[in-house]
């Protein structure tokens, strides 16, 4: 995975001003990155952790929704469907049902917590309140985003 990303990045010239969301996932991922990071010289600025309690994840992500038509995703809890989808035929993803959820938890627990102790031993992480609205996440976000321009 580290190596597509790097090397779609050369392909495409891009080295600054990149957002990555859910990468690099573990360590042995970062460690590749971080070493063709050095060789570009480019630096990371900011990790973002969003931190969110168990429970408030299990309902969040087992509340998502899929119309099997148009393959639009919906959350019944933070992204209601508009009032022309019928919310009768929308189908749950075995990935978002609660069994499913507490493995990837898990998965969290042994490989991105170690990531992130890693990351805080080279670069500003930043932990932010994921309990909120969107909207707020969103405002946390981009207030530390601003701080790096």
């Amino acid at each position: 995975m580290a190596s597509y990303v790097a090397s779609f990045l050369d392909e495409k010239g891009l080295y600054d001003g990149i957002v990555f969301d859910g990468f690099p996932r573990d360590v042995e991922q970062y460690q590749f990155f971080k070493n063709w990071l050095n060789q570009k010289k480019i630096k990371l600025d900011v990790a973002f952790v969003l931190n969110i309690d168990e429970t408030t994840t299990i309902k969040r992500l087992s509340g998502r929704r899929m119309d099997p038509t148009t393959g639009a995703i919906y959350n019944l809890v933070t992204d209601l469907p508009p009032a022309s989808v019928d919310k009768e035929k929308l189908v749950q993803r075995e990935d978002d049902k609660p069994e499913a959820i507490k493995r990837r938890l898990e998965v969290y627990k042994k490989v991105t917590v170690p990531l992130i102790n890693e990351f805080q031993k080279e670069i500003k992480v930043v932990k932010v309140n994921a309990e909120g609205s969107i909207s707020d996440i969103q405002k946390q976000i981009i207030k530390e985003v601003e701080k790096i321009k």
